[in-house]
């Protein structure tokens, strides 16, 4: 007898066990039909429960991570080559490569799949209250995709790399001037590289609570962040929202090329502007 036929025979003997006496014979088989369905119908308690597992679904679509992890090495080679290779224009690429995915990433979150948008991961003050209260709680059910603390910090960290990457197109130094620096006086570039240099280290804090809010979750809840920004897929019960079917990876492309081509425009559209004489002997 096969382990499903076995099951389903426990069950049922189990299920006549309970029948009042009227609908059982002897030999514990029912009488009538009609009195077992009429009893059934009547029982407080659930008899049979299927188990419900979790599904692997599609959540993070492929443009959000390779967004995700090119910011990743992008950022950090910023910072090495201004700090270690000390060669700005190393580090002025690797900052327009920074604003290009910022601001596809921005766009995304208005036209990108349903987990990527702003409008189905940044919550009410109320609700992100709420979640803060079981930050604690490793047995909280993990969300689909940012939850709302997480959300809000994904807005934030997108935001201070905006603003570092912008201050940093008017930005200069004694041989060096980024390409926006001509559009304004001295004082003002002056006062956008303070704010370039103070915001550097906002964002790094930002980084670092970022990463040990990581280390948090894989460790005292035992959620697998990282791993679901590589495959793109969690375990999702059938009562929460499915994943997606699609990356919409057309759309991304193009998308992508808009910003490159705006991103490419800032840096060059503007440079006969440039201090003649600093520029010159750059």
């Amino acid at each position: 007898m096969s382990s499903k036929r076995r099951g389903n025979l426990i069950m049922t003997q189990l299920i006549v066990m309970r029948l009042p006496r009227f609908a059982r014979s002897n030999d514990g088989t029912m009488l009538k039909q009609a009195a077992l369905n009429s009893y059934l119908t009547k029982l407080p308690v659930t008899i049979c429960m299927k188990t419900v597992r979790p599904e692997k679904q599609l959540v993070w679509d492929l443009p959000v991570r390779i967004t995700h992890w090119l910011l990743v090495g992008l950022v950090s080679y910023a910072w090495f080559a201004v700090e270690i290779l000390e060669d700005l224009e190393q580090h002025f690429l690797a900052g327009y490569g920074v604003l290009t995915l910022v601001l596809f990433r921005l766009v995304w979150g208005f036209l990108g799949t349903y987990h990527a948008r702003f409008a189905n991961f940044l919550t009410s003050p109320t609700k992100l209250w709420q979640y803060l209260k079981t930050f604690s709680d490793r047995h909280a059910r993990p969300t689909v995709g940012h939850n709302p603390a997480g959300g809000l910090s994904a807005l934030l960290m997108l935001l201070v790399l905006l603003l570092q990457t912008s201050t940093g197109l008017f930005n200069n130094d004694d041989y060096f001037f980024g390409p926006l620096s001509g559009l304004v006086d001295e004082s003002t570039r002056a006062f956008l590289g303070n704010i370039h240099a103070l915001n550097f280290d906002f964002a790094a804090a930002l980084i670092a609570l970022h990463v040990l809010a990581i280390v948090y979750y894989r460790i005292f809840k035992r959620q697998h962040l990282t791993s679901a920004m590589i495959s793109g897929k969690k375990n999702l019960m059938p009562e929460q929202q499915p994943g997606i079917t699609s990356s919409r990876l057309l759309l991304a492309i193009i998308v992508f090329l808009l910003c490159v081509a705006g991103v490419y425009y800032l840096a060059t559209a503007f440079t006969d502007l440039l201090p003649a004489s600093e520029y010159d002997s750059y």
